[in-house]
């Protein structure tokens, strides 16, 4: 939460949209996915000029795989990285989405593809090693070498 308010911090009206969004994520913890999700949705319609886009986005990919809606955790992913691939979650989702692809909708090419974006994009990201890994097993390397 630390992140996201220094993240968004900078803009006089973006106390209410920040509460909003604590609301929201309390909510997800007390399980309570469909009103985080409602609550999430709220803060574009109130807020328009809001900061948080990247992180609504996020945080309801985050719902929607523990509800294991991953075509939906997909599509928010893929939200993040066409509207917000630089701000803060923009490797985080790209990694996420790699791993959604190879482990819950086995797509291996896509996970393959998703995993050398994280090279490429994010060269400097602290998920670059891990992605390099995964990407050379499904690639079909031996590294056991």
């Amino acid at each position: 939460m630390s992140l996201i308010i220094t993240d968004a911090i900078g803009v006089d009206t973006n106390e209410a949209p920040l509460r909003l969004f604590a609301s929201a994520d309390l909510l997800v913890l007390q399980h309570k996915y469909t009103n985080a999700i409602a609550r999430l949705d709220s803060i574009n319609l109130l807020f328009s000029t809001n900061t948080l886009g990247d992180d609504i986005y996020y945080k309801k990919a985050q719902i929607y795989f523990k509800l294991g809606k991953y075509a939906d955790a997909e599509a928010m992913y893929k939200n993040v990285l066409e509207y917000y691939p630089d701000d803060l979650y923009g490797d985080d989702a790209q990694f996420k989405l790699a791993q959604l692809y190879e482990n819950y909708l086995h797509d291996i090419e896509k996970a393959k593809q998703a995993y050398q974006d994280v090279l490429t994009k994010y060269p400097g990201s602290i998920f670059t090693v891990e992605a390099r890994k995964k990407y050379r097993v499904l690639r079909g390397d031996n590294l056991s070498n």
